[in-house]
């Protein structure tokens, strides 16, 4: 399992967003993503946000492309309270196919 500390996992449904798309219009003085995202860890740009771990986990889960274009990477926040270090940005799959694998998601059949 990628995120054996948590129970639960909520996905997003369109339209998705980069991270820089969140950070604008924040209130200056919102902090989760300029500094509590571990921003050094992804491109805004290049980042979109399609899931967390519910209410109050402040774990979110992004497609990341900033190695592949057209098949990015899943990765989520891992939030390191307990050591006292810097969050950081933790690979889960290679690509969403293998992301849904994961989670055992059954592919949707549209009539």
């Amino acid at each position: 399992m990628f995120a054996p500390e948590q129970d639960r996992i909520y996905l997003l449904g369109p339209p998705f967003h980069t991270v820089h798309e969140h950070r604008k219009g924040r209130r200056p003085e919102d902090k989760f993503w300029t500094n509590f995202a571990a921003p050094e860890g992804i491109s805004a740009e290049l980042s979109v946000v399609i899931g967390d771990f519910g209410l109050g986990s402040d774990a979110p889960i992004l497609l990341d492309y900033r190695e592949n274009s057209s098949v990015p990477s899943v990765i989520r926040l891992l939030i390191r309270w307990q050591n006292r270090q810097p969050n950081i940005w933790s690979p889960c799959a290679d690509n969403f196919d293998e992301f849904a694998d994961m989670l055992g998601l059954e592919p949707s059949v549209l009539p």
